[in-house]
């Protein structure tokens, strides 16, 4: 199964780094797939930023690296263990449909029934 990992509130750049840690840890949870959602301080945008692969591949990319030069109020880190569908970056987490924005763990064995 998956790994769910978050921090919220004046997120400050130790905290941040703890969070980094506990998405290396939680990587035991499944390496498939990682991916981080990040709402800054003061804003309303939520930046997403996920890849096929562990959590080490994700720090080092470009937009990881936008979301930890700015001052956060929330992160929310998710580690894929791929039980149905493939590993792609388009199947991890955290997804992102307009201005909503959510991880889960487990299978949708219902998800065809549900409306789009």
């Amino acid at each position: 199964m998956c790994g769910i990992i978050g921090v919220a509130g004046p997120l400050t750049y130790k905290h941040e780094k703890v969070f980094q840690q506990m998405l290396i840890f939680d990587s035991v949870r499944g390496i498939d797939s990682t991916g981080i959602a990040a709402i800054g301080r003061g804003q309303q945008e939520c930046l997403v930023s996920k890849a096929v692969g562990n959590p080490f591949e994700l720090l080092e990319m470009p937009k990881t690296e936008k979301i930890f030069k700015r001052m956060n109020m929330a992160l929310i880190g998710h580690n894929r263990y791929s039980t149905v569908g493939e590993s792609t970056r388009r199947n991890a987490h955290p997804f992102q449909f307009d201005g909503l924005v959510g991880v889960h763990n487990g299978t949708l064995t219902n998800k065809y029934q549900l409306d789009d």
